[in-house]
């Protein structure tokens, strides 16, 4: 920089001035590579590497002072690896280079690195670094001197890269614009510098700098270039231009109205080029976030350095760019100071956030909000400050200059720290006592002063009395004291809060009033101290907390509470000796609940093979013990017929089954005999011992993690006496012997919740129950509040099974004895808890509730149940495993276009799925299936990058096979948006006051559908039970008034009044669509999504007439009507006919011609007045009355006219344009209309929160 240069800069930019002098006086390098102790690893002592430092120092200016302080032997590595990048960019750049000779040499480029003696020598003569390809032969000899790891990694990259640039090369040769869009944008910065980035990654890993992982990051990789290369892309504008290179994406060019990129630096064009450069750095930014995350996860603090500073100078130089007319005729780049102040500046990754948000926030202070790309650019500027905000949340206020933290503010004294303080001053007050007394009260109240301040400031809650306090003669004495004082306190406090002012008033004063504005910010600050330091002596490790935390979490004072409660109510348990000490629960081992050991899937050695088809199943049971009927398959609803039907209906249970019995209480575990059953031998036995038995309790422990349908691993058998586990692994062709005691109806078979456990019997082992006992259907009959086994065992046994086993892989061999012990409590302990339950149904039984032959008659509906294979619908989505149930837990709309490369991807997943017999979540989880769907990745390179932490083993076989179905997917939605499925909305959306949409109430017929037709079947079938009280409008308690029959006021629509007690709509006009915005609080509310467009249409129709039962209801419920009218002759009701407008300008139409008694319209009615109490001031009340009349007759008496409705244009016939034309506000009317409707007034919500969340732990 010249003198002049230096001036400027130091009274322009004073700071930057110092810094730059800082660096040329004081600033040393961290390592010099000419220092011969550095040649080991720097190669400086060779002649070809001096020649390569020196080419580095000439072809980049940002680049070779961060190369230079690389570790060890890494910074001649990336030297080179530079080197040869810079080689072959400079023969893609020379346009004198024909393509017939350029083509070739980029192509070949990786393979001239191992020629030694190769250079280039047919450059343009004004190419800048055409001296690098004449003396290349020097950057080979180093080349070929590096590590095969290293030399492997610069191949690779030069390859890719020197393909890709010949490609664009041949493209634009050809014509063909290379870049046309952002995609193309994307694939050429990718070519020239995201390769560079993934190269750069490679060679921190291969030099040991960096752990191996870094290699991996791809997608980060190859973002840190992009951003470098977009920004330097932006910067040199006019340079591309001037040599005929073109890079900026046309796409983006055009939307501003230009045809060329050239067009853009010509006189008169500058703002909308303005709008051009905008989308242009609105485009860089969005690689802001992968940069910043690359750059957390390095290191060593020289490779962070490294990667880091030029990232920097990217962003400062978009900003430098941003909203800038001078990029269009110059190059526009930061000033050196400044580049020199990002070298000495940036040392962590908190340095470098500070950075982006700084240069973000200049970049936002620029944008207008003529700017198209306004809402763009606020978005991608606001997700640095999140990733900022997540990673270093006080950055950003010390970013915005808002802390301003003084070491004497008391505020910032941390608890530790007051508690010393106060300490402190507590034991020099002790000492001056003991000096001055000679004596001292350790139980003597502290004063007020010894209190910390922060207790006392602004409050004085206790109320003191230390004399009365030594005039108390025991120490419950004291105690009934300090409760009373602490009451009483209370009491003030709340009678104080009671007049405080609201919210909205506190707000207004403290706008108006700055003075009382900050009295009210002490105190809260004082408040805000007061709860912190009592949480402090609470719990003295948590957080300081604001007051937003205070009011906006009570949980964060609740749960300190409840500890507080917790901790009582353990030391009075103590105290009443009832505490029992609880067991820690520890972690299990990961391979309880998936046994990785487990190399060869257990069902691979069974004799059957498996069929995960949708073809209907074959049964397995040829010979049928204990029958009545004849064994015959049919087929009832595409199900097979239940083989034991016959033998279920008609079973006469044993006569002990249906008296009460006494119960036989199983021993413990250890005092029972239990028996492995794993062979033929073990079986034989088992059958011997379940033939005699009169009672059995058995359940299933299944598994369906690593197989498409699942298998029964283990099955439990127990009966009085004694314990039997079945290994159903190893005797699962055998099982079906069991059929000869559990099809006997002789035999109890004790079950708890059977549903899937009977359906797993017939599948796997061709076992079929006939008289089974569901203890849980015992618990829904007589109504015990929990229904699972282990509240079960809890309630009659005393037993807590451990319920995490219940997802353990049951496949493990052997099973650990914590294993067995919870399959054997499955079973161990029911029998008695059946003795128990069935007891209890006989006794609270009647004759006319029968509960042991309900819960008889139940489990006979579950021993019924039957196997069957639901097919999978590509089509509905519906059936077993079907996507359309996936979509709607998706917590968003799902349009046409993603649904259907969402039921693609699905799809493809179910199939792989049955053909490695796996479950669905083991190829991928529902969550992954959503971004696959979301994202819709179009490469294998993508799709990997998806998967963020590992990808599932059998996406990294069959990427190809998951990118052509996304592909596929993608390509029909554009091409068939008449095929595609329909649009799926969540069932969390499904909620009455989060999504407007036609519903259904608890009637019977469509409230929305007003086809005719539709109507008239709904309305036939609907009965007068179905609702008794609509809850449309919220609840309603008041009394009903007299309504007329019919209506006219929304078209011609026959109504009819229903009972009291039943109200019901059959149509409903297009009017009332704004209907479903009101929040109403029916809590069965069904949806019906496929009536969405009938209710957008107008009613031309009338309503079907009711049927015969109803009228004659209605008929009864008119002459009550009638006779009601009678008795309330003095409450008159305001009754007009309506007429179209039409009818209403007819002068020869009489204004009554055709108005029946069902054509009335109520409008209103007069209010009863309330009947005055008789009371001695009866006669005081008479007096005033003369007095207040004669007042009355001087000003004059008020007469209300009457209101024509029939001359009177009704504003629902009137134009549009005449009701936009009415802006102005009419002025309100002294004289009230009796006008009053009898609409009322919509209940309130019953869903809304009333109040502020509580802490209910304790509630009882």
């Amino acid at each position: 920089m010249s003198a002049t240069d230096l001036v400027k800069l130091a009274l322009t930019h004073p700071l930057e001035f110092r810094t730059l002098l800082q660096y040329k006086i004081w600033y040393e390098p961290k390592r010099d590579i000419t220092s011969p102790e550095e040649h080991a690893t720097t190669g400086f002592d060779r002649e070809s590497m001096r020649t390569c430092w020196d080419f580095l120092d000439k072809t980049s200016r940002s680049f070779a002072p961060v190369i230079k302080e690389l570790d060890s032997v890494l910074a001649r590595v990336i030297c080179i690896f530079y080197l040869v990048l810079r080689g072959l960019d400079t023969v893609e750049d020379d346009m004198t280079i024909p393509l017939d000779v350029k083509e070739p040499i980029l192509r070949s480029f990786h393979q001239k690195l191992y020629e030694p003696g190769w250079n280039f020598t047919e450059s343009g003569p004004e190419e800048k670094d055409r001296h690098l390809l004449v003396k290349f032969h020097a950057v080979i000899d180093e080349f070929l001197l590096l590590d095969d790891e290293c030399k492997k990694v610069i191949a690779d990259i030069t390859k890719k890269m020197g393909n890709g640039m010949a490609d664009y090369c041949a493209a634009a040769e050809r014509g063909q614009s290379g870049v046309e869009n952002i995609k193309d944008f994307d694939l050429y910065c990718h070519f020239v510098a995201g390769l560079v980035g993934e190269g750069l990654s490679g060679l921190f890993a291969a030099t040991k700098l960096e752990k191996p992982f870094i290699a991996d990051q791809l997608e980060l990789s190859n973002s840190m270039g992009l951003f470098l290369q977009k920004t330097n892309i932006l910067r040199d504008y006019r340079e591309d231009v001037d040599l005929g290179r073109e890079f900026w994406p046309m796409s983006l060019v055009k939307q501003q109205g230009f045809n060329s990129r050239a067009d853009l630096k010509e006189p008169g064009n500058e703002e909308k080029a303005l709008w051009v450069i905008s989308s242009m750095v609105l485009d860089a930014l969005r690689h802001a976030p992968d940069v910043l995350d690359y750059l957390a996860l390095l290191k060593n603090q020289s490779v962070f350095n490294f990667a880091a500073i030029p990232q920097v100078h990217a962003i400062a130089t978009l900003e430098a760019c941003f909203m800038n007319p001078d990029i269009l005729h110059k190059n526009v780049k930061i000033r050196k100071a400044a580049a020199v102040k990002i070298l000495m500046t940036i040392r962590n990754p908190r340095d470098v956030a500070e950075k982006f948000v700084f240069y973000s926030r200049k970049i936002h202070e620029k944008l207008s909000p003529a700017d198209p790309n306004f809402i763009k650019l606020s978005v991608a500027l606001s997700r640095i400050e999140q990733w900022t905000e997540r990673r270093f949340p006080s950055l950003l206020q010390f970013v915005a200059g808002h802390i301003d933290i003084k070491k004497s503010d008391k505020r910032y004294i941390t608890f530790a720290e007051q508690e010393k303080l106060v300490s402190e001053r507590n034991d020099a007050e002790k000492a001056a006592r003991i000096a001055k007394d000679g004596s001292f009260d350790p139980d003597s109240t502290a004063s007020a002063d010894q209190v910390p301040w922060s207790l006392t400031k602004g409050f004085n809650l206790l109320d003191n009395d230390q004399d009365q306090e030594k005039r108390m003669s025991t120490e419950e004495d004291k105690i009934d004291l300090k409760i009373k004082n602490l009451q009483k306190s209370a009491i003030n406090l709340t009678k104080i809060s009671k007049n405080l002012l609201k919210s909205d008033d506190l707000s207004f004063q403290k706008s108006i009033d700055s003075g009382f504005s900050g009295r009210c910010e002490e105190i809260e600050d004082g408040v805000v101290d007061n709860i912190n330091q009592l949480i402090g002596f609470i719990n003295n490790k948590s957080r300081h907390l604001d007051a937003d935390d205070l009011t906006g979490d009570s949980k964060a004072v609740g749960e300190l509470v409840d500890q507080l409660l917790e901790d009582s109510s353990i030391n009075i348990d103590k105290h009443t000796n009832n505490y029992n000490k609880p067991t820690l629960a520890k972690d299990l081992e990961p391979s309880i609940f998936n046994d990785k050991s487990i190399q060869r899937k257990p069902q691979l050695k069974w004799s059957s093979s498996i069929d995960n088809s949708d073809s209907p199943w074959k049964p397995l049971l040829t010979h049928k013990p204990n029958a009545k009927a004849d064994l015959t398959w049919t087929t009832v609803d595409d199900r097979l017929s239940h083989p034991y039907q016959t033998e279920i209906e008609s079973i006469k249970y044993p006569a002990q089954q249906l008296k009460t019995q006494t119960p036989i209480k199983q021993g413990d575990f250890n005092q029972t005999p239990f028996k492995w059953i794993d062979n033929e031998e073990s079986l034989n036995y088992l059958l011997d011992r379940l033939s005699t038995a009169t009672e059995i309790a058995i359940d299933l422990e299944h598994h369906d993690f690593r197989s498409y349908r699942g298998f029964v691993c283990l099955m439990q058998i127990s009966i009085r006496g004694e314990d039997f586990i079945i290994d159903t692994l190893e005797l699962r062709d055998q099982l079906i012997k069991l059929n000869d005691t559990f099809t006997n109806p002789a035999i109890v078979k004790v079950f708890h919740g059977a549903d899937s456990d009977i359906v797993w019997l017939q599948r796997d082992f061709g076992v079929y129950i006939v008289n089974m006992f569901d203890t849980y259907h015992a618990t829904k009959v007589l109504g015990f509040s929990q229904h699972s086994l282990a509240s079960l065992l809890i309630k009659f046994c005393g037993y807590t099974p451990d319920k995490r086993y219940q997802r353990a892989d049951w496949r493990k061999r052997p099973l650990t004895n914590k294993m067995l012990e919870y399959a054997r409590s499955d079973t161990h302990y029911l029998l008695y808890i059946y003795d128990m339950l069935r007891n209890t149904l006989i006794e609270k039984s009647s004759k006319k509730n029968d509960m042991l032959k309900d819960v008889l008659q139940r489990s006979e509906q579950v021993s019924l149940k039957t196997h069957h294979r639901d097919p999978y619908d590509y089509d509905t989505g519906k059936g077993f495993g079907g996507w359309y149930n996936l979509a709607t837990k998706w917590n968003k709309v799902v349009e046409p276009p993603l649904l259907e490369v969402f039921r693609r991807l699905h799809q493809w997943r179910d199939q792989i799925a049955r053909k490695e017999d796996e479950s669905v979540h083991v190829i991928f989880s529902n969550h992954q299936l959503y971004d696959l769907a979301l994202k819709q990745p179009k490469t294998p390179q993508e799709i990997t990058n998806v998967f963020q932490k590992k990808v599932p083993q059998f996406v990294r076989i069959h990427l190809k096979d998951v990118a052509q179905c996304i592909n596929s997917g993608v390509e029909f939605a554009k091409n068939n948006s008449d095929k595609l499925p329909a649009r799926v909305v969540p069932k969390s959306l499904l909620q009455p006051n989060n999504v407007h949409l036609p519903f259904k109430t608890g009637l019977d017929f469509d409230l929305w559908n007003i086809n005719q037709s539709n109507s008239a079947n709904s309305a036939s079938q609907t009965s007068l039970s179905t609702s008794t009280r609509s809850k449309l409008f919220g609840e309603d308690s008041t009394k009903q008034a007299p309504q007329a029959s019919t209506s006219k006021l929304f078209g011609d629509v026959t109504t009819t009044v229903l009972p009291k007690k039943s109200k019901t709509m059959d149509s409903i006009s297009s009017s009332f669509k704004l209907i479903s915005l009101i929040p109403h609080s029916t809590s069965n509310t069904e949806y019906d999504l496929d009536a969405f467009d009938e209710y957008k249409r107008p009613i031309t129709q009338k309503a079907p007439p009711m049927p015969a039962r109803v009228d004659e209801v209605l008929k009864e419920d008119k002459q009550k009507m009638e006779q009601e009218k009678k008795e309330n002759e003095d409450s008159s009701m305001a009754e007009v006919p309506y007429k179209s407008k039409a009818e209403r300008m007819a002068d020869n139409i009489p204004i009554d011609a055709g108005i029946t008694a069902d054509d009335i319209a109520t409008i209103g009615k007069q209010p009863e007045k309330k009947r005055k109490r008789k009371d001695k001031g009866e006669k005081k009340e008479k007096a005033n009355a003369k007095d207040k009349s004669d007042k009355k007759d001087k000003k004059g008496k008020l007469e209300v006219p009457e209101f024509n409705y029939d001359n009177e244009e009704s504003v629902l016939d009137r134009p549009l344009d005449d009701l936009s034309q009415s802006t102005k506000k009419p002025k309100k009317q002294r004289i009230k209309a009796n006008l009053e409707g009898q609409f009322r007034r919509p209940g309130s919500s019953k869903t809304m929160q009333s109040s502020g969340n509580r802490s209910h732990t304790f509630k009882k």
